[in-house]
């Protein structure tokens, strides 16, 4: 119904101009060559709506699963339709401006009108719009937007604003495409693309500022912004950003105690069903939404901060929005021209930053910074015009190597002493990064240390650090006693000790990089990321080892061994999040393990038999919690790690498998044991994705084929047919598994209809059904 609703919607507006088109320009009043070719485009374009009309009815007389099916395995073929219109459609509008610069001034006024109606931004007030929402209740409202989506983003917006210089940014609302996609009424996507440190983060906020001030976006249009941040893995997932859309198009601003009726009843379903608010879910949702405002913006910085493997399913559910929205849908994406980006947009309306652009803004922000030295006023005139033309001139357009050159400089009291620094500038960023983290090598080794803990928390944190929790971490050398703690540190003393590398956030009151390049410096230079999550993890597991010898909660939250203390609410929601991508990384690049960390692993969990008094310990408290949005066990339900005196059932779900190797290796497992939610070992793995575990239960004896008469799946293939990683679907249909197999338990009736409901599972698909399975 879809693909036939916006196809005729489609041709409609196709026709509609066509038959303008014709009333306004002919042979009196235009010239016959340009009349002819206006001709011609029109013949293209009525063509090209009929089959795509043709096309759209044919598939709409198939089922629904066979539509997904179609889909699947023969992908752009509808597309290709949709874009071939476009194409003709953008003929046309060449060939209009031709027999435009030869009208006739004497054209009639009507028409004239008639034809700027076509083409000017649609600004009324669509009163229809409260007639498809209800009054919901405040504290329901609250517990519906909850659900969807926790990210703060108009705080994310908020903190950005504040550090923007004044009166920059300018430039980009004058740019001529900028302009264009402003004022269209056509659904089109505009992308700014940029070097790391040019400022594409400022000059989104600036596009979030401009929306937010139209007046048609108080009269019911629809607008969502989202900030990526690699640094967060709140702020790094696609569902996430599309969750964060649903929530901010859920409500319009003239109707803020109403809410989309099928929204309502999709939050209460969900609920009472114990599901979420998946992919399949907030791309039917943000359709709605969209088809209900006159028209939508959405605004998506920092793409590239996206998980690289994950964001092409971003890009497809936009895209697919764009093709599939009734009514206009503009989308504003800011990014670095990363291979798989550029690859998609380079080909669209796209502004690209170059160092001249954002020149001036530079200079406003180097004016604002320098004048902050207390003995500015003091240094002589020439000497103030040099640093500032020296600074311009040397930063290549790049903010971040700006305002690092600033802090230097700050320090400096002589003009002397400013003089030689601006003489010795790094040529660029990794330069400055180089600079700047060899005087942090220099200081003595307690003092680097700290530093060094620091970076590698703020690099591997499973959500942003407050100050209590970093803090208390960089107390812990995972290397020595669990017991012991360093001297206390204070904010001010870490920020001086990290030296402009990390910065404390105000607004939000967390710890973060001062810019995503110096993460990737210290990636790239000095550790990788799989580097610091062993850290995080052996932190972890200590402490939880040392805390659990003797749990307390005393009410003294400031005694990091009290179960009260942040920073233990922090570890015991997260610890397995770090075991678990150290483990995968070294499995998958074939390592050894860190002998350290596999020890306090081995401590920790007990053996795979009996778990020890520690993990029962962990288990209790978290058992009795709500977790956070970030915490492995808000994925993972506690039955299915149930019960607590056997780990086995945590090692399978959480994937532990080369720390525990020994175990796998030499340890008697029983195979055939369920856990309180009715799964098997091998179901476990299987929703891990954790393909050497399967390999393992399979080598001692677990029958592929196992029928579960409880359980979100029904078999190990559903399980993994439903996590999406293709190499594991493989393996076990490789080992017997039937892909026909009728399930007697799960929510759906084959590995395939699983596969199918999972979006952007596609390659899952198409193996199956090269396998024999039957929908």
């Amino acid at each position: 119904m879809c693909a036939l609703l916006l196809s005729t919607e489609k041709i409609v507006r196709a026709v509609n101009r066509g038959q303008v088109y014709e009333l306004v320009y002919k042979p009196e009043n235009t010239l016959e060559l340009a009349l002819q070719h206006l001709r011609d485009a029109l013949v293209g374009l009525y063509a090209a709506s009929l089959e795509l009309l043709a096309n759209s009815s044919k598939l709409l007389s198939q089922n629904t699963a066979a539509q997904t099916i179609h889909a699947i395995l023969h992908p752009g073929g509808t597309e290709s339709l949709f874009k071939k219109l476009d194409d003709l459609e953008t003929q046309l509008g060449r060939d209009v401006q031709a027999c435009q610069s030869a009208w006739s001034a004497a054209a009639d006024k009507r028409l004239t009108g008639l034809l700027h109606g076509l083409d000017a931004p649609i600004t009324r007030i669509d009163d229809g719009v409260g007639t498809l929402l209800e009054i919901v209740d405040w504290n329901e409202q609250k517990d519906i937007l909850e659900w969807i989506s926790l990210v703060p983003y108009r705080k994310h917006h908020d903190e950005v604003k504040m550090l923007r210089t004044r009166n920059t940014c300018e430039w980009l609302l004058g740019d001529d495409k900028f302009r264009e996609w402003e004022k269209t009424s056509l659904s089109v996507i505009l992308w700014l693309q940029g070097s790391p440190g040019a400022g594409k983060t400022y000059l989104t906020s600036k596009v979030i500022d401009q929306i937010d001030s139209l007046p048609e976006t108080c009269n019911n249009e629809g607008f969502a912004f989202f900030y990526c941040n690699r640094n967060e893995e709140e702020r790094r997932k696609p569902l996430s950003v599309l969750r964060s859309y649903v929530r901010q198009l859920s409500t319009a601003v003239r109707s803020p105690g109403h809410m989309r009726k099928q929204l309502r009843d999709l939050y209460r379903e969900t609920i009472r069903n114990g599901s979420d608010l998946g992919l399949d879910a907030c791309k039917q949702q943000l359709l709605e939404s969209v088809n209900l405002y006159l028209k939508t913006t959405l605004v998506l910085d920092a793409l590239d901060e996206c998980e690289p493997e994950l964001r092409g399913q971003l890009v497809n559910m936009i895209e697919d929005l764009l093709s599939k929205s009734e009514r206009p849908l503009k989308v504003f994406i800011s990014s670095r021209p990363d291979g798989d980006i550029r690859d998609r947009f380079a080909s669209l309306p796209n502004i690209e930053i170059q160092a001249t652009d954002n020149q001036d803004d530079i200079e406003k922000f180097v004016n604002e910074e320098i004048v902050k030295h207390r003995r500015w006023h003091r240094i002589s005139p020439s000497l103030r015009e040099e640093v500032v033309t020296t600074l311009l001139g040397r930063s290549g357009g790049m903010f971040q190597w700006a305002y690092l050159q600033i802090k230097e400089l700050l320090e400096l009291q002589t003009e002397q002493t400013i003089r030689d620094r601006l003489g010795k500038l790094p040529e660029d960023l990794e330069g400055a990064y180089d600079e700047i983290y060899g005087k942090i090598q220099s200081r003595h080794k307690y003092e680097k240390a700290f530093a060094d803990r620091a970076f590698k928390w703020v690099m591997c944190a499973c959500k942003p650090l407050g100050s209590e929790e970093l803090l208390s971490a960089v107390r812990l050398d995972p290397d020595t006693d669990n017991s012991h703690l360093d001297e206390r540190v204070d904010e001010g003393l870490l920020l001086e000790l990290c030296n402009n590398l990390l910065v404390l956030d105000s607004q939000r009151e967390v710890w973060r990089f001062s810019h995503l390049s110096v993460r990737e410096y210290f990636e790239e230079n000095h550790w990788g990321l799989w580097q610091a999550h062993c850290h995080a993890a052996k932190v972890c597991l200590g402490l939880l080892i040392e805390t659990h010898k003797n749990p307390t909660s005393k009410g003294k939250p400031q005694d990091i061994f009290d179960l009260a203390h942040p920073f233990q609410k922090y570890l015991r929601h997260h610890w397995m999040i770090h075991v678990r991508s150290y483990d995968v990384q070294v499995t998958d690049d074939e390592q050894e393990a860190d002998l350290i960390l596999a020890r306090l692993l081995r401590t920790f969990l007990g053996s795979p038999r009996e778990s020890s008094a520690q993990y029962q310990g962990w288990y209790d408290q978290v058992a009795s919690e709500r977790p956070p949005w970030s915490s492995a066990l808000s994925e993972v339900r506690k039955e299915e790690i149930s019960p607590k005196d056997v780990p086995i059932f945590a090692i399978c779900r959480f994937s532990f498998y080369t720390l525990l190797r020994d175990w796998w290796d030499s340890a008697e497992i029983e195979v055939l044991q369920i856990n309180d939610n009715g799964k098997n070992l091998l179901v476990l793995a299987a929703i891990a994705s954790c393909k050497p575990i399967c390999k393992n239960l399979v080598k001692q004896g677990i029958p592929v084929n196992m029928v579960l008469q409880s359980g979100g799946y029904g078999s190990a293939l559903a399980a993994a047919a439903c996590s999406g990683k293709t190499e594991t679907v493989k393996f076990l249909v490789q080992e017997g598994a039937e892909v026909n197999m009728v399930l007697q338990s799960g929510d759906y009736g084959s590995a395939l209809a699983v596969a199918v409901a999972q979006a952007g599972e596609t390659a899952t698909v198409k193996f199956l059904i090269q396998e024999g399975a039957k929908m």
